[in-house]
């Protein structure tokens, strides 16, 4: 078999024996439904046969595509060793970046986990709080002194996550932390970009402090045609976990990884990918005009890794059938 999005032979291996029971499942459900009608007519808007094929491939699309990332959250073998402890957002709208770091540290080394111990509060959602009252109160960089870096409904943007990360670190005696946008630079292909992430990834999390991510969901809105619309529909902070494999070859088209997740108050699994053949539109970041709105900044062709995400709605439900939207990994807070 050899490599499957860069992942060994042994590692599939695996996977395709936890999908064997609900394999011969779908195989069965085939062959029931091969079965003749009653009266031994078959539908007569059915070729034979036809049924049960799209019956079969219906229900292992389903098992391959959530039963992989569901086995590889078990048993990766990038995977933490013990249940990472995982804030939920429950601090108001918009929390889920102060969680994030948050969640960064209590799965940081012992450093990071003394000082968020360090907070006041008897619990985590408290030191939660407190992070908030004493740095998120701060004169954002991105708004100015209109505005505190954090606004309950309105989150924490890229800017200013760096900034707060690193007076609370400074305030610990430990690290500071940089920000980077994750776009493809010029002349880079698809491939590329996509090893340039994980090695990113990699390095991050053997530097003791898990990285923060921003991911994003943008949708194309067919209502807009012939040139389609990008809109710009949430943006969420994750912590990164792990990544799987920890070596990724040259022609990988993918890799897999565990964040935890404060939208569900558990570790979540998901596959990073390039895409290479459908180009797509998303943002790097916005300035601010005069009159206080958004100026949002648009790449186009491939510019970031996609992200399936299977846990995380990320307002993408409710969504018509027939919009693209897709999920990028946007942004990384890391030790640089």
């Amino acid at each position: 078999m050899g490599v499957l999005f860069g992942v060994s032979q042994g590692q599939v291996s695996h996977w395709v024996s936890g999908l064997t029971p609900l394999v011969n499942a779908a195989l069965a459900l085939a062959f029931f439904e091969r079965r003749p009608m009653q009266g031994g007519m078959s539908s007569s808007n059915q070729t034979p046969g036809s049924l049960p094929r799209r019956a079969f491939f219906r229900l292992l699309g389903a098992v391959t595509g959530i039963g992989v990332l569901n086995g590889y959250a078990a048993n990766g073998s990038h995977a933490a060793a013990s249940d990472p402890e995982v804030i939920e957002q429950k601090l108001g709208e918009g929390s889920c970046g102060p969680c994030a770091l948050s969640n960064a540290l209590l799965n940081g080394d012992a450093e990071c986990r003394r000082a968020f111990g360090k907070l006041p509060g008897a619990t985590s959602a408290q030191r939660v709080d407190a992070l908030i009252a004493q740095y998120g109160s701060k004169p954002s960089e991105t708004y100015g002194r209109g505005r505190g870096r954090f606004v309950t409904g309105l989150g924490l943007t890229n800017e200013d996550m760096p900034f707060l990360a690193n007076d609370f670190l400074a305030g610990a005696g430990l690290p500071k932390v940089r920000g980077d946008w994750l776009d493809q630079t010029p002349g880079e292909d698809e491939r590329a970009h996509l090893r340039r992430v994980h090695g990113l990834f990699t390095t991050a999390l053997a530097r003791g402090l898990p990285p923060v991510m921003e991911v994003r969901a943008f949708c194309a809105d067919p209502a807009g045609a012939p040139k389609a619309p990008w809109i710009n529909l949430y943006a969420h902070w994750l912590t990164l976990l792990s990544v799987e494999p920890p070596e990724l070859p040259s022609k990988a088209s993918g890799f897999f990884c565990r964040f935890a997740d404060s939208f569900t108050g558990r570790a979540v699994s998901a596959f990073a990918y390039a895409e290479r053949f459908r180009p797509f539109r998303a943002t790097r970041g916005f300035s601010m005009n005069r009159d206080g709105t958004k100026d949002w900044h648009w790449l186009e062709g491939h510019p970031y890794v996609l992200l399936n995400l299977p846990d995380v709605p990320l307002n993408v439900e409710g969504r018509p059938w027939h919009e693209r939207v897709v999920v990028a990994l946007t942004y990384m807070v890391h030790r640089g």
